[in-house]
C-alpha cells in the first residue's frame, strides 16, 4: 500500500515493521504542555530478527515482551532520526473481548443467538472476502 505525498502527488511506502520489546533502556519522565509525560527509550527485535535500540516510545507505556509497529521519524528535542512506537497490538485484547461479548450474547438468547452470530460470521466473511477484494480490483460495490 503506498500513499501520496501531499501536493507532490509522489507515492510514499509506509516504513512500519512489527517488533518485539526485549529490553526497556531508560524512563524519563520530561514535562510536556506542562504534564509528565513517560518516554521510554527501547530495544527492540524486528521481524527479521535484527535488534535495534533507537527506539523512542512516548506513545504509551510498554513492556518487556509487548509487540509493537515502529516507524522512522524524527525527534527535534534530541535532534536524532530513529524508530518510535506507533502502536502496540491489540489482537489478543480484541480476541478475549469478542469471546466474553459471544458467551454474554449466547448466554442471553440462547438458540437464536446462536444462529445470530452465524449469520453475523457469515455476513463479515462476505464483505472481507468477497465485497473488499472485488472493489480492490475496481468492480462497483453496488452492481
Amino acid at each position: 500500500m503506498a500513499f501520496s505525498q501531499q501536493g507532490t502527488g509522489e507515492l510514499i511506502e509506509p516504513d512500519f515493521r512489527k517488533a518485539e520489546v526485549t529490553k526497556i533502556l531508560e524512563t524519563t519522565y520530561p514535562m510536556i504542555f506542562g504534564r509528565e509525560v513517560e518516554f521510554q527509550r527501547l530495544e527492540v527485535e524486528i521481524e527479521n530478527g535484527t535488534i535495534t535500540d533507537n527506539v523512542f516510545n512516548d506513545y504509551t507505556p510498554v513492556k518487556v515482551g509487548d509487540t509493537v509497529f515502529i516507524g522512522r521519524g524524527y525527534n527535534p528535542e534530541t535532534d536524532s532520526e530513529g524508530f518510535f512506537v506507533r502502536e502496540v497490538e491489540r489482537i489478543s485484547s480484541i480476541f478475549y473481548i469478542f469471546i466474553f461479548f459471544a458467551i454474554v450474547y449466547l448466554a442471553i438468547a440462547g438458540k437464536k443467538g446462536l444462529r445470530s452470530l452465524i449469520a453475523l460470521s457469515i455476513s463479515i466473511a462476505a464483505v472481507w472476502f468477497v465485497l473488499i477484494p472485488s472493489i480492490a480490483q475496481g468492480a462497483d460495490p453496488l452492481f
